[in-house]
């Protein structure tokens, strides 16, 4: 099929098809007159990105989960190594936006919320200065 057919069928743009060519996420075939023509895999391969992508595997990491798929040789372990590292930093992120809501929540407590001046505001001044300033350390 073409570009613009799979397109239209997947849902993808055919620049970010373009672009997952030059990744090597996706190997079209090309005619003799130089167009693209894809393989009856490739709305597969599409499909597997895309459910890839939602559990925010990097396009880098979803080349080398694509690979693993199309080895005979990959075993269940080599893919759930790949699974567990990205728990690991799930997990890390999770952390870190915990701390991010502890600060928000802490600045959020230091906030009069009345009608001083916005220069006065803990929020507006540990965004300029950082944690270490005076508004957060009260807080």
């Amino acid at each position: 099929m073409t570009i613009g057919v799979l397109s239209k069928q997947s849902g993808v743009s055919a620049d970010t098809l373009r672009y997952y060519e030059r990744l090597g996420l996706i190997k079209p075939l090309r005619s003799a007159s130089g167009y693209r023509h894809y393989g009856s895999d490739a709305l597969r391969i599409l499909c597997f990105i895309r459910g890839a992508k939602a559990l925010h595997f990097t396009l880098q990491e979803i080349g080398d989960l694509l690979f693993l798929d199309a080895s005979d040789k990959t075993t269940c372990a080599a893919v759930l190594k790949k699974t567990a590292t990205k728990i690991r930093e799930a997990e890390e992120k999770i952390e870190e936006l915990h701390e991010i809501k502890k600060l928000l929540e802490k600045l959020t407590k230091a906030c009069p919320g009345d009608e001083t001046s916005a220069e006065a505001c803990p929020i507006l001044d540990h965004l300029c200065h950082g944690p270490s300033h005076k508004h957060a350390e009260h807080a």
